[in-house]
């Protein structure tokens, strides 16, 4: 697989939905920054980029906004596997389980 084989509707910051209804089968629900959707603060999230560049948004011990770069590799149809720069974090999947233009869900393993 290669990284063309992403829609390019995931090319974009995905902020964490508070609004998780399908939470109870693993699924997790991003939608996009500046969408409809979007909370007006959504901290938590990540942007994949077309150059294979990952990069998690997360709130620091010190609730300050945090990046951890990393890049991602498609390993499958529907499953991205993230690797993170930061040896301390451990690197994860992403399986897409539905994309439309500004809402993304998906299971983390």
């Amino acid at each position: 697989m290669n990284l063309d084989d992403l829609p390019s509707e995931m090319f974009k910051r995905w902020v964490y939905s508070s609004e998780n209804k399908d939470n109870n089968q693993g699924i997790i629900t991003y939608v996009a920054e500046g969408s409809a959707h979007a909370a007006a603060r959504g901290k938590f999230g990540f942007e994949i980029k077309k150059s294979g560049e990952f990069i998690v948004h997360d709130v620091s011990p010190t609730d300050r906004p945090r990046r951890i770069t990393g890049h991602y590799e498609m390993v499958g149809p529907s499953t991205v596997k993230v690797y993170l720069d930061d040896q301390r974090q451990q690197s994860f999947s992403l399986n897409i389980i539905s994309l439309q233009q500004d809402i993304l869900r998906v299971t983390k393993s």
